[in-house]
């Protein structure tokens, strides 16, 4: 049972990670609207979200060799 409660935690963390990264893409999202740019502005946006996404992962996985 004890591991299961980690495991539920860890559940909850990664909630509240995925809420933060929710919050940006929807401002990196806002800016881009600002912006009235072309194409350059929506990549340098899909880069900016992949790369945060990317960053996001490794952090989880950080999390997970640690609660393991």
């Amino acid at each position: 049972m004890k591991g299961y409660s980690k495991k539920n935690d860890f559940g909850k963390k990664v909630q509240k990670f995925e809420k933060r990264l929710g919050g940006v893409q929807v401002a990196v999202a806002g800016l881009r609207e600002e912006v009235q740019g072309g194409a350059l502005v929506d990549k340098l946006r899909f880069r900016v979200v992949i790369s945060i996404q990317l960053a996001t992962l490794m952090v989880l996985i950080a999390m997970l060799l640690d609660v393991v």
